[in-house]
């Protein structure tokens, strides 16, 4: 079960860093993404299906969902679907929300860039060619 909080503390973490670089941009078009995570804790007998996510700066949250007897064939095929759904979406909606997110951001970064370089000054004409190099003379 320990393991189990430190992994999902760890994901929901990283959401919320992501979380933290999309609130920066100050964008309308950006929504934060979801920061909940999945977990399974396992031993001989029993499954344990975990959900956990970050409430706020300092809390975290970890509840258990459902358990299985994975002996039991009933409840091994309804862990298998709980398991599936779960990546199914992993895969789907939220790796879009994630892309998009990294998408806007990677976007909003070029157009700092952009902005940054144009408003910088050109440099002044006597500037200009005064720093350029001279080859020495190569006469002996």
């Amino acid at each position: 079960m320990n393991q189990c909080l430190g992994s999902s503390t760890s994901c929901a973490n990283i959401a919320e860093r992501l979380n933290r670089q999309l609130r920066d941009c100050k964008s309308d078009e950006i929504r934060p993404i979801n920061s909940a995570t999945f977990s399974v804790a396992m031993n001989g007998t029993k499954a344990r299906l975990y959900i956990s996510w970050k409430h706020n700066d300092i809390d975290y949250y970890m509840r258990r969902v459902k358990s299985f007897l994975p002996q039991d064939p009933g409840h091994y095929i309804e862990f298998g679907k709980y398991v599936r759904n779960i990546i199914d979406w992993g895969k789907d909606k939220r790796l879009n929300e994630i892309r998009a997110s990294l998408d806007k951001l990677l976007e909003e970064g070029r157009k700092r860039t952009s902005e940054a370089a144009k408003s910088r000054q050109p440099p002044s004409g006597s500037s200009a060619t005064s720093s350029k190099k001279h080859k020495p003379s190569s006469s002996t």
